[in-house]
């Protein structure tokens, strides 16, 4: 074989392209589904995540797992498909306290307060949050601390926010029949067995001194109307004086 035969020989060899690694693969799905989310391809980016999970199931890749999982959560809820983010994300939760992956646990967390406070649950909203920033300063994770901290944050400007609307504005009737419901049937399921009852029963002699309040509670909370609570608001609830208690872990 002559010289330029050679040559040619070489750098067509050099022209033959590696295999791509499935690490290489799963990185570059990982980051096309990034910038599919950013530019708000939804449903371009949720297929991209598909294929990436389909690859960190036979890498054995838990690290990329959890990363693919926390972003559908976040598009979904983009896309306000709150009932399948929940599922995923509780799948996470639940995963993640059996293998004991505290980091995972509190980005999971994080992200269920996001669906609750998107639900208006404002109450398990705080509750998720509180719980994903515990969890993540017990291990020092600055990203879900700071994820939880800035939720956090928003929850309870919401909370004023509410508490300020209930004081200018009167319920509407359709919301405030769900609750008047909802309340009386937890008074009334909650106090079944002869344990709940003479609890309460005690509990009203004490403060009272007399159960008829107690037995006419369910049909009281009925009466009221979008003038009674509002009036209530304004008297006991000051969005600007309320205290915040946070749990943290031991040092």
């Amino acid at each position: 074989m002559g010289i330029l035969q050679r040559i040619r020989s070489w750098f067509k060899g050099s022209d033959i392209q590696k295999p791509v690694s499935n690490e290489t693969h799963l990185r570059n799905l990982l980051v096309e589904a990034r910038r599919q989310q950013y530019m708000e391809q939804y449903t371009q980016a949720l297929d991209t995540l598909t294929q990436a999970m389909t690859l960190a199931d036979k890498e054995y890749d838990m690290r990329s797992k959890v990363d693919i999982t926390l972003s559908r959560a976040d598009i979904l809820i983009e896309q306000g498909d709150y009932e399948t983010a929940k599922f995923i994300l509780s799948e996470l939760e639940q995963d993640s306290e059996a293998r004991e992956m505290t980091a995972p646990l509190a980005y999971a967390l994080c992200s269920l307060g996001v669906v609750a406070d998107r639900e208006g649950n404002l109450e398990l909203a705080r509750d998720y949050f509180e719980k994903a920033r515990s969890t993540a300063q017990s291990i020092h994770t600055d990203g879900a601390t700071g994820r939880a901290e800035a939720h956090l944050a928003e929850v309870e400007a919401a909370i004023t926010q509410h508490i300020t609307r209930l004081q200018t504005e009167l319920i509407q009737d359709s919301e405030l029949d769900r609750i008047r419901t909802l309340v009386a049937n937890q008074y009334i399921f909650g106090n079944e067995t002869p344990g709940n009852r003479a609890g309460l029963y005690g509990y009203y002699h004490t403060l009272v001194g007399d159960l008829v309040p107690a037995l006419n509670y369910p049909a009281r909370i009925r009466t009221l109307d979008a003038i009674d609570l509002q009036r209530a608001a304004q008297q006991y609830l000051l969005p600007n004086a309320y205290g915040v208690v946070v749990s943290k872990p031991s040092p």
